[in-house]
């Protein structure tokens, strides 16, 4: 009895922090049925990370992980077809992807002007409030 060769290497699809994996096939089944694949992912460098517990795909060559993710963070993936025989080579990692960084729901500009007033600006209203004279722009996300 014979596993697998190993899938083709995932690539991915990014949309916020949810992330979308596809794979081809591997060449060769082992003779057997492919009953499901499994994918591994690392997080951050390839060389210093751990791999996260995998992740079962069933027969499907796509996948999507989306409350796994991290905002702000890379991530590499590979997948391993698995047969009655047990489990096939893990395909080659895919490239490095970056999920976003978190942007909160609310946004505060604060603009300091050559006098005592500051207008704080966040996405529902405007607010003048008093302060020393400076000429910055402070954006804030919470």
């Amino acid at each position: 009895m014979k596993t697998s060769s190993k899938p083709g290497c995932p690539v991915m699809r990014v949309n916020g922090r949810k992330v979308t994996i596809d794979w081809t096939p591997p060449d060769s089944d082992g003779g057997f049925q492919i009953t499901q694949y499994v994918i591994h992912y690392v997080e951050g460098d390839i060389e210093l990370a751990f791999f996260v517990k995998p992740r079962m795909a069933g027969r499907s060559t796509s996948c999507t992980f989306s409350k796994e993710m991290k905002y702000n963070e890379m991530y590499k993936f590979a997948v391993a077809a698995k047969n009655i025989s047990g489990l096939g080579p893990l395909s080659e990692f895919s490239e490095s992807v970056k999920t976003p960084t978190y942007i909160g729901k609310n946004i505060i500009f604060i603009y300091c002007y050559y006098c005592s007033t500051v207008v704080v600006t966040t996405t529902t209203s405007t607010t003048n409030a008093t302060a020393s004279p400076s000429t910055m722009l402070l954006t804030v996300y919470w």
